[in-house]
């Protein structure tokens, strides 16, 4: 089996996409309902390879707008969605999300 990447896990675009030519939106009430919208549906697919993968990873979205995974109290993964009056800054590391779920794949295969 090759490596898995973030393609293979149906990723939200958000995750896959470089936003460095994104536009923020005009108003803040706009740019607060892109964060949540983008930190709500990373979420939901981080919920969904829990749930599939059985990772037993604790999911949450922070007072701060970001989301992480725990595993045992070690981060997973992490990805945060911000938007300000010009830009618009993502920050995430999937890393060990991608070592954990190719390891249970691995274990499916044998």
């Amino acid at each position: 089996m090759g490596k898995i990447t973030l393609s293979d896990l149906d990723a939200p675009e958000i995750v896959l996409e470089s936003t460095y030519f994104w536009s923020p939106s005009k108003n803040s009430s706009g740019r607060r309902y892109s964060e949540k919208q983008k930190a709500t549906e990373i979420y939901n697919w981080l919920s969904t390879l829990n749930q599939e993968y059985d990772l037993g990873l604790t999911i949450s979205i922070n007072a701060d707008g970001s989301v992480d995974a725990t595993k045992n109290g070690s981060e997973i993964c992490y990805f945060h969605y911000r938007e300000t009056c010009g830009n618009v800054y993502k920050k995430q590391n999937f890393k060990e999300l991608l070592k954990i779920v190719q390891k249970e794949l691995e274990k499916k295969d044998n």
